[in-house]
């Protein structure tokens, strides 16, 4: 489950990755995108062999792409883990920022 948004300065994207080391997330941006992927594995107990009467977490391997409606600035997008979120900031390019315009007389 994720959400992407955008501020003026900004677009952010964030993903709810609980019990998703960072070492199994891959994050790549290529032309406009952003492709988030990764594995979530069974965790300890649960197995092949088990029945289950309910499951809402899925297990397996993973893959979402973004892709941003304007222009960003590729050597200025960061990530961060925390707490199973993973916050994904991908600064606008200046081309794409919102201008003021003045009005002449």
């Amino acid at each position: 489950m994720f959400n992407a948004y955008e501020s003026k300065d900004e677009f952010i994207i964030a993903a709810i990755v609980p019990g998703i080391a960072k070492d199994a997330i891959d994050i790549r941006f290529d032309e406009g995108a952003v492709t988030l992927s990764g594995s979530r594995s069974m965790p300890n107990g649960e197995g092949p062999d088990r029945k289950f009467l309910r499951q809402e977490r899925a297990h397996g391997e993973f893959e979402k792409i973004v892709r941003f409606p304007a222009q960003v600035n590729p050597a200025g997008i960061t990530a961060k883990l925390d707490n199973g979120i993973l916050v994904i900031r991908a600064p606008k390019a200046e081309a794409a920022k919102p201008k003021q315009i003045e009005i002449r007389n």
